[in-house]
């Protein structure tokens, strides 16, 4: 059977290429570029986790080979086109781009590149919301790892904050409702992934947003039916946030008996 990325050649039925390749001959440099660069997209999308040490390896085969201000567009579209479509495949191309993102060619940027691209993807998330909710929640996932791996220096760019926490709150929304409990592991599993990476980072940088958030979690974590997978990862990533809502002016015993009166839960305690 063909790896994944042997599966992949195409895109919306046209052959990988990059823009402006030309499929009448050429010289070898013209011929050759292209063949090089979908070989190492097809590598590259045969990867199954940002751990694997391959992906160092081919960080460095991209600023080897992209040297193009073209083949740099057609690199990053690519990646972030099955990045949008595969949730084994998203945290992969983050981490990949957060290895590869000061790389250039001429005056652009794989980072400026991939930032437009995200801008893109969430301004449509309402549409992908209401159309296809399945590419909404990888538009999530994908946004959060590229917070998760893409740096500044040591640093997360904090502009992504808002974003990351309104795509997250949209995706638990439906779920606070207990009647509506379709795809809701899925939905979690996305949701508990980004907290545990991230939930901390994102705090310091937006309090009140992810207090809020916490007890919407929770909230799902007491109606719904979650495989235990699922709230496992839940109660580490909440094990990590709900002391910080204690360093606010309502307390912790405060806050979960209006959680409980919220549920209609009476506590012995």
């Amino acid at each position: 059977m063909p790896g994944r990325g042997r599966d992949v050649g195409t895109n919306q039925g046209e052959t990988l290429r990059r823009p402006g390749q030309t499929t009448d001959g050429g010289d070898a440099g013209e011929t050759n570029t292209p063949n090089k660069l979908k070989d190492l997209l097809y590598r590259i999308l045969d990867i199954k986790s940002p751990d694997d040490l391959q992906v160092q390896e081919v960080a460095s085969e991209v600023k080897a080979t992209v040297t193009e201000e073209e083949d740099l567009k057609w690199f990053v579209e690519e990646l972030c086109t099955h990045a949008y479509k595969d949730r084994v495949f998203t945290p992969v191309a983050a981490k990949l781009f957060g290895l590869i993102a000061q790389h250039h060619a001429g005056d652009i940027k794989i980072r400026d590149l991939l930032m437009r691209r995200v801008q893109d993807e969430y301004d449509k998330r309402l549409d992908l919301l209401n159309k296809d909710r399945y590419r909404f929640v990888t538009s999530a996932l994908f946004l959060g790892e590229v917070y998760h791996q893409v740096k500044i220096g040591k640093s997360p760019f904090r502009v992504l904050v808002g974003p990351v926490l309104k795509y997250l709150d949209m995706i638990i929304e439906p779920h606070l409702a207990g009647d509506s409990n379709e795809n809701v592991d899925d939905d979690m599993i996305v949701v508990s992934k980004q907290l545990l990476q991230s939930g901390v980072d994102l705090h310091e940088s937006k309090a009140d947003a992810v207090e809020a958030l916490v007890l919407k979690v929770t909230e799902v974590f007491c109606r719904c039916q979650l495989t235990a997978a699922t709230r496992l990862n839940l109660v580490a990533a909440l094990a990590d946030l709900w002391p910080l809502l204690a360093k606010g002016n309502i307390s912790l015993r405060t806050q979960h008996a209006s959680l409980a009166a919220k549920l209609g839960v009476s506590l012995h305690i």
